[in-house]
């Protein structure tokens, strides 16, 4: 669950939404003129979200790899 907050109201009450935060897990979704701008999670989420961008970076990095070995043995039977 999350709840959506201004960015005014956050920097205003920071430590009433941090409060609630740890006592109750909810994210924050803080937004500015209606738009989002940044979101509070636990340390746990963090984790999760740079675990899952780790692999990412991993799965393209071999993507690229495998294409350049291709390119590679396209361009060594051309000549």
């Amino acid at each position: 669950m999350f709840i959506e907050v201004l960015s005014n109201e956050f920097r205003t009450r920071f430590r009433a939404y941090l409060d609630h935060h740890l006592t109750t897990g909810d994210r924050i979704l803080v937004t500015r003129h209606g738009e989002p701008v940044g979101a509070w999670v636990s340390h746990r989420d963090f984790e999760r979200l740079e675990d899952a961008d780790n692999s990412r970076e991993e799965f393209l990095e071999q993507q690229h790899q495998q294409r350049m070995r291709d390119y590679r043995m396209l361009r060594d039977d051309q000549m």
